[in-house]
């Protein structure tokens, strides 16, 4: 779940809804399937947030350029359109077995996701595992994250200290058990 927005989030200029453009919706309309693949393109730009005014709503009204994306401070009160995600993502924790982090540092000034984890995390599910991915070797993000989730979460706690790209095979691997 994307907590804090993302660059495909778009909020309507019409009706003001924050609406994310799928990836689905958007390779329809960039038209990436007429693009040529060789064995050598070893990377794509998708430029989602760069084109978000192109994303139709609601009767066909254009959304505004600029991607939603809530800053991790203590206070998103201006923010108040996202509620409902931030309450699916405090349900989905209260029941989640397992946790992935991926790209998310956990920075100090970020009060809000502390709260919403022990909110969401009160009750009888435990998760089974609390994965991070992050490519910090200082290993100061996984501090940060052991210091949240306290003694209890200690052996359920991993932190794949690299990039996401780098990281799937891995994650692959500890989560069949090889």
């Amino acid at each position: 779940m994307k907590l804090h927005g993302s660059v495909n989030w778009a909020r309507c200029t019409s009706c003001k809804t924050i609406s994310p453009w799928t990836l689905h919706s958007f390779f329809q309309k960039a038209n990436w399937d007429r693009v040529y693949w060789d064995d050598e393109l070893k990377q794509a730009t998708l430029d989602v947030g760069a084109k978000l005014s192109t994303y139709h709503h609601c009767g066909g009204h254009a959304c505004e350029p600029d991607p939603v994306i809530v800053p991790p401070t203590w206070n998103k009160a201006e923010y108040q359109e996202i509620t409902s995600v931030w309450k699916h993502a405090a349900r989905h924790l209260s029941e989640a077995e397992n946790i992935i982090v991926i790209g998310y540092s956990l920075p100090e000034a970020d009060q809000f996701f502390r709260y919403l984890f022990a909110l969401g995390t009160i009750g009888d599910a435990r998760p089974q595992r609390f994965w991070i991915v992050d490519p910090d070797r200082e290993d100061v993000v996984g501090a940060r994250f052991r210091k949240l989730l306290g003694p209890s979460f200690q052996n359920r706690f991993l932190h794949f200290q690299q990039k996401f790209s780098l990281a799937i095979r891995d994650l692959e691997r500890a989560v069949s058990g090889d």
